[in-house]
Order: structure tokens, then sequence, then C-alpha cells
């Protein structure tokens, strides 16, 4: 029963974080399609900039929500093994990075990247709407939602995850040497 309840947890964490990496590969695609194409021919060398950077902003986001979700789940294999014990780790600095360095490192990077995305993309959402390009202006609204959304999938993930590690510490069968 436990285990079937941790396997749909699980399994809708790993599917918001799935959801979450299409959100921005869509939107990479987005600007670099559409709006990178769009400054460069219309507006000035300052926004045409701007929208290199949320590209590059974007790509790389994605690709470290999955190094977090990766390292949140392989933290939660290693504390359900037969390793449960602090003085029974085999490798205490691969346990020390995968817990606290790589999940610390992608979040605040995250964070930041999300916090300078949602800044461009609030006034690029203000310069399509009052040009009454409303095909931008949804997506740039989009854009912004889906950052908001980031931001608390990450927050709440952090918790959750910190949360269940320690439920799953405290049931978890000691390891008896043979």
């Amino acid at each position: 029963m436990k285990s079937g309840l941790l396997a749909c947890i699980f399994a809708f964490y790993a599917t918001l974080m799935a959801c979450a990496v299409g959100g921005y590969t869509y939107f990479a695609t987005f600007v670099h399609n559409e709006i990178y194409p769009y400054f460069r021919e219309h507006r000035t060398e300052t926004q045409y900039n701007e929208a290199r950077l949320v590209f590059t902003f974007l790509v790389i986001s994605a690709v470290l929500i999955w190094c977090f979700f990766l390292s949140t789940v392989l933290t939660l294999f290693i504390d359900t093994g037969k390793y449960w014990n602090e003085r029974r780790r085999p490798w205490p600095i691969c346990d020390i990075s995968l817990r606290i360095f790589i999940p610390g490192f992608c979040m605040i990077v995250v964070v930041v990247l999300a916090v300078l995305i949602l800044l461009l993309a609030w006034g690029w959402w203000d310069y399509f709407e009052s040009a009454k390009m409303d095909w931008f202006a949804s997506h740039c609204h989009g854009l912004r939602g889906m950052i908001i959304a980031i931001l608390v999938i990450i927050d709440v993930s952090f918790v959750l995850g910190t949360l269940l590690r320690t439920h799953l510490r405290s049931r978890s069968v000691p390891y008896v040497p043979r």
C-alpha cells in the first residue's frame, strides 16, 4: 500500500518535471523562431540581444531542471538502500554532492534565470500588448505564467523532496552487517 503511494507520488513528480522541461523547450523554440527574428528586423540591438539571452536561459534552465530531478531521484534511492546509516555510506563525498550541492546549485541557478526571464517577458508582453500584436502578447503572457508556475513547482518540490527523504529514512530497515 505504502509503496504504491510512493510510486504514484514519484510518477506525479516525474510528470511534473517533464511538463516543466517541455514548457521550457516550447518557449525556447518560440523565442528562437518568432521573437528573435522579430526583434532583429523591427527593434534595437538591445531587444535582439535580450531575445538571444532568454533563449539561452531557457535552454540552460531546462537542462538544470532535469539535473535537479535526477539528483533528487538518486538521493531517494540512496536513502532507501542498505547504506542508510551515515557511518556505512560507501562514498560520502558523492553522497554529499547528490544531496546538497547538485540540487542546491541547480535550484539557485534556475530561480535566478527564471526571475531574469520573467522580467524580460513582462516587458515584451507590455510592448506587444500596446502594439496590438495579440499572438506575440499571448505567448509572452504564457511564458510569464509558466515561469511563475516553475518557481512554485521548484519550491514545492524542494520541500516535498526533503519531507519524503526524511520519511523514507525514518521508515527504512537498518542495515545489519554480516
